[in-house]
Order: C-alpha cells, then structure tokens, then sequence
C-alpha cells in the first residue's frame, strides 16, 4: 500500500450557524450510495424529533447549511452549534459527482493533509505501521458498520441492487490525529459510506486502472463465499480507506443473507442500525477496541495512555481496562449525540446478530 504523506493543517477558519430551512414535507438526510445511473438520490424519512433537545412529535426545519440536522427552533440550533459546525456544510466541500450526506463523526475537528512535516509521522514506514495497527484495533466496530450500513441500503430500494451482484464499495475516510502520537491511536473515521464501484472509481479517477483487477478479485471471492455460506450468502462488499490523500482497496467482507428481510423496514430496526454505526465511529474516535461480538458478552477493551518514567525519561504506557456498552454508550450521548432508537446498545447488537442468524 502506498501512502502519499501530507502536511495535517486545522482549519481555523470561522464559521457562523446557517439559517434553518421551512422542511414543508418533513425530510431527514441521510448517507446513501449513488446508483449505477449515477442519478443523484437521497433517503427520504419522516424526521420527526429534534436533534438538539430531542423533543418528538413536532415539527421541525432542517439546517441550510448541510441539510442534515434537524431543530423546533432557533435556540435549539444555537445550543447544538459548537457540535454541529464541525461537519455542517461538509456536503459544500464534496464535488458535484459524489454521493450524498455520509456517515460523520460530529465531535472531531476537519484537517486538511498536505505533506509530512506537520503529521504526527517522522516517516512514511510510520505511518504505514500505524495504521495496520489502527485497522488491526477496530476491525469488528468497522465489520459492525458495513453490516449495519448494508442492511439500511433496503430502505433506499438499492438493497436488490447489492443482492444482484452489483459491485459495492464500502469507503472508510480516515484522517490522522495529532493527540495521539501512538500506534494505532493516531487515526479515526472523519467519514464512511457505501456506494456502487463505478461511483467509487468516478470520484477517484486514478483508481480506474486498478479497477479491473478488483472487479476480477470481487467475483472470484464471491463465488468463495457463495460456496461457503451457502444459503446464508447474500452479497460481498468491498473495503476500501481514503487516507492522506490516497484511496486503497483493502479486502472484501460477507453480507449474510438477513433471516427475514421484512424486518429490515421496520423504523425500530432501522433506527438500531443507525444507532449501531454512529456508536462505532464514536468507539473508534476514543481508541475503544470491540472484542468478537457474541451474544452472551458485550464488553469493550479500552485503552487508556498513562504517564511513566523509565530511567529518568518520561514516555507514556498504555493499558487496557475493561467497560461496558452501556458505560460507552452513555458516553456518546453525553457528547451530544441524540439515539435514533429506545434499545439499550446490547439490545441493539444482539438484534444485528439476530437479523444474521
């Protein structure tokens, strides 16, 4: 994999809140991929809480700037601001032959890369390791968020699209993090989306040579899969991390057949699968690492950086405690973020492996 270093600047630039928007029809925006006909489409559901006091029930306007958040008043706009300005009008920063609103992490600051010198890597090599150790952490949050995203893709009608064997890209956009200087902790998810690879290939042109190869790799791991999974084999996504100015496909997951797909359109499940993705990218943020999910032990790996001295230099350790969901959970609300469903977070992942059994 080769990584293009660049300089990691904060962008300090002011921005006041935008106005909100009259939403006559109620709308709620949200991440979806492009279709193969490269029509630019959006997920249109009934909002019908306020994403800063929580109110349910009322009527709300959406923000102009991004489209996205939804508020019953001025002073509820106000009030989630200081939050809500990192990721607002990230949609005015995309081209126009992107897909629609992402996946966002909301509480982390937006760098812009350039080159090495102001990364927290001395060299290229450390980058590069670091990161191996970043996806070697989170690979079960980020398994988590590609299964919960695909089965949301029925709501939009592009699950068939998946189920057909059109090529999907699963795209983790990372992005260094300078309080951190550790293996492994000086990554976090800025954004994740799935998207048809055409789409993919569109919004990265230098990755149109290579694009054969993948899409040869993809039917070929299908076929594994299909074999192996039997029945219970529904599709393959491809993985895939825009970092550092530089996009590489990293391997291709299982999409397992949901035992009822009905079910999949029940606003209660929907919300628990949105729920699921945003408390993985909040996981990830914080270095909390998801063990092998069962549905008898949902416990998470924290690790935690401490001071310590050796030989009279000082230097700092890390250490791994033990927390509950419930315990990370409470923390991702108090951060701001509103839950979309009323399950407990074990309730939540237990009804994903439920969805798969």
């Amino acid at each position: 994999m080769q990584l293009y270093m660049m300089e990691l600047v904060h962008d300090n630039s002011e921005q006041r809140h935008p106005t909100l928007m009259d939403d006559s029809d109620d709308e709620e925006w949200f991440q979806v991929p492009r279709p193969s006909t490269h029509a630019t489409l959006r997920i249109q559901e009934p909002s019908t809480y306020c994403h800063s006091c929580g109110t349910r029930g009322v009527k709300v306007r959406r923000c102009s700037g991004c489209a996205v958040a939804c508020y019953c008043s001025r002073e509820c706009q106000k009030t989630a601001w200081p939050a809500h300005k990192h990721w607002c009008r990230e949609s005015d920063r995309r081209g126009p032959e992107t897909s629609a609103e992402e996946y966002a992490d909301p509480w982390g600051p937006q760098y812009r890369l350039q080159n090495l010198k102001e990364s927290p890597f001395p060299t290229r090599i450390a980058a590069i390791t670091s990161f191996g150790q970043f996806m070697q952490d989170h690979v079960v949050a980020t398994t988590l968020m590609m299964e919960a995203a695909a089965y949301l893709l029925v709501t939009g009608g592009h699950f068939e699209e998946l189920q057909a064997g059109v090529p999907h890209v699963a795209v983790f956009h990372v992005e260094p993090r300078r309080d951190h200087p550790e293996p492994g902790r000086t990554w976090r998810v800025r954004s994740f989306g799935i998207r048809p690879a055409d789409n993919w290939v569109q919004q990265y042109p230098l990755l149109e040579v290579d694009l054969p190869k993948t899409l040869e790799a993809h039917s070929v791991v299908s076929e594994v899969y299909k074999a192996e999974l039997g029945s219970k084999y529904c599709a393959t996504l491809i993985t895939a991390y825009h970092l550092l100015e530089s996009t590489a496909e990293i391997g291709q997951i299982p999409v397992y057949a949901p035992r009822d797909p009905g079910v999949l359109e029940e606003q209660l499940v929907v919300d628990a699968l949105h729920d699921i993705i945003q408390l993985c990218i909040y996981a990830i943020r914080y270095d909390v690492v998801l063990p092998p999910p069962t549905l008898e032990d949902k416990i998470f790996v924290a690790s935690a950086s401490v001071p310590s001295r050796y030989r009279k230099k000082k230097s700092r350790k890390s250490n791994r405690v033990a927390v509950t969901l419930d315990t990370v959970y409470g923390r991702l609300v108090r951060a701001g973020y509103t839950p979309r469903s009323t399950m407990s977070p074990t309730q939540m992942m237990n009804l994903l492996a439920e969805i798969q059994s």
